[in-house]
């Protein structure tokens, strides 16, 4: 492991913005490294950032890309973004089990049904949470930024 890595996390903090050359220099990527390549090495900066920031302050942080970077967000930058990814999570599996409901059974066989049946019943008892959740939510007052087309 590079020594620029370690002095790299040790002085990002909240707030800082990591621009694409900055990536390339700590992770010593050539200057002309594909956008692919670029992405997977920035994924991996990032997780090493988050788990070095971590061991030296005992909270994972808050990381998102931005543009061609990554940009560690501060405490009230990270309120609504963290929010917003938890929101597209429960859209996500919603409409995946959206998806399952709609396999054709008719083409399986009966362990593949059976199976069928017990990933439907395990992921109904999540979804009935999520929408109990929400409609307490709701008649509380607070705002619930799921597609009611989606949780009915």
């Amino acid at each position: 492991m590079s020594n620029h890595k370690l002095v790299a996390a040790a002085n990002v903090v909240k707030g800082d913005f990591i621009p694409k050359d900055v990536i390339v220099r700590v992770m010593e990527l050539d200057p002309n490294i594909s956008e692919g390549n670029y992405n997977w090495a920035r994924l991996n900066f990032n997780s090493y950032l988050k788990l070095q920031i971590f061991r030296n302050t005992g909270k994972e942080p808050v990381i998102k890309c931005e543009g061609d970077g990554l940009r560690v967000l501060t405490d009230s930058e990270a309120v609504e973004y963290v929010n917003e990814q938890f929101t597209l999570g429960i859209r996500k599996m919603l409409r995946a089990n959206l998806q399952q409901q709609q396999i054709d059974v008719s083409n399986l066989t009966k362990e593949e049904k059976d199976r069928n049946r017990t990933l439907l019943n395990n992921q109904s008892m999540v979804v009935d949470s999520v929408k109990r959740v929400i409609e307490k939510r709701k008649i509380l007052g607070f705002d619930i930024d799921v597609k009611a087309d989606i949780i009915s």
